[in-house]
């Protein structure tokens, strides 16, 4: 078993060296409570994610649209034990025929390549690499996302976004800040590329640099390399809270595999009920009457005034100055809390 402190070890020339000498298990690196992952067959490397427990590749296929809920549920269903490895997962979908091999393949192959970026952004960690033979799911998609990636032509990849970072950084500027639609002065068109309009239908004025790469699936840098563009010409910026407009059925299926990926990975205890992050935040809690109780839960609720109307701010605020409207339908526009 190698083992060791990155100060020491760069991650480069550990994975040169297991390459080297034809190496095959898996290389576990660890910086503070978050454990990173690299799997590796005859000194190539098959699988990586930068969070062991955390299912980046089912966040990447939510944010294109190529998985819903049913399908997440379907794929890691009660009977399974542990939380799957991207690649794992990824032939569970093509077993289940929910998604094609040829998509699939390149989307793991673009999760690996992140998540070895994310780790050599790490300027502290101990790693240990545990051999042995590689371990194959039981699935009918296994042939088929037989992923395979020299040592070399992946740390190039990965090497040369660091050398990008730096300017993408300045241009998006800190994960927490805002990202916010900027409004035209004239009628001409943006011009953007169709992956920049995907990220544009998450930008609300709410969410921030690091809630979009986490929805999108697609990492920091792939995220940020569009905002830079999007910003660059003017289309959005990079600032303080707008007003809000979620994206309900999105947040849903984030929910449900943050809370899969918790009970697979067994952290369930780890988790801080008061601090449920950026995304589960926005989620609502289902107001659904207990299943057999409707009646007796309807006979012990009081009589209410109107509810109140949910309209974002700026909807709120012209109704407010609107003469026309009456006195119950201000004070329900002012109390807006609840749903009608």
């Amino acid at each position: 078993m190698l083992e060791g402190d990155l100060v020491d070890f760069s991650l480069p020339d550990i994975l040169r060296l297991l390459s080297f000498t034809n190496k095959s298990g898996r290389l576990q690196v660890r910086n503070g409570p978050t454990l990173a992952r690299i799997d590796l067959v005859d000194g190539r490397v098959r699988d990586a994610s930068a969070d062991a427990t955390r299912l980046s590749l089912a966040r990447r296929l939510l944010g294109a649209g190529l998985v819903d809920t049913d399908r997440l549920r379907a794929s890691l269903d009660d009977d399974t034990e542990q939380l799957p490895t991207d690649l794992e997962f990824a032939r569970r979908l093509v077993a289940a025929e929910a998604v094609e091999a040829a998509s699939l393949a390149e989307l793991v192959r673009e999760q690996t390549v992140d998540a070895l970026f994310d780790v050599l952004r790490w300027e502290q960690g101990r790693f240990r690499f545990i051999g042995g033979a590689a371990h194959d799911a039981e699935t009918s998609g296994g042939a088929a996302l037989d992923l395979s990636i020299r040592v070399e032509d992946l740390l190039e990849e990965a090497e040369g976004r660091l050398d990008e970072w730096r300017r993408i950084l300045e241009a998006t500027g800190p994960g927490t800040g805002v990202v916010g639609i900027v409004r035209p002065d004239g009628d001409g068109e943006a011009g953007l590329p169709s992956d920049g309009w995907s990220l544009l239908t998450l930008v609300d004025g709410h969410r921030t640099v690091d809630d979009l790469a986490e929805l999108t699936g697609r990492g920091q840098f792939h995220t940020r390399e569009l905002l830079e563009t999007l910003v660059a010409r003017g289309v959005v910026r990079v600032g303080e809270a707008d007003d809000d407009g979620p994206v309900e059925a999105l947040l849903t299926a984030h929910t449900a595999l943050a809370a899969f990926e918790r009970r697979l990975s067994g952290t369930d205890d780890d988790v801080l009920v008061d601090d449920p992050g950026p995304l589960q935040a926005h989620a609502r809690p289902s107001t659904d009457p207990v299943p057999g109780r409707r009646d007796e839960q309807e006979e012990r609720s009081e009589p209410t005034a109107d509810p109140p109307i949910p309209l974002p701010s700026s909807a709120r605020r012209r109704l407010l100055t609107d003469p026309e409207v009456d006195a119950p339908t201000v004070r329900r526009l002012r109390q807006g809390v609840e749903e009608l």
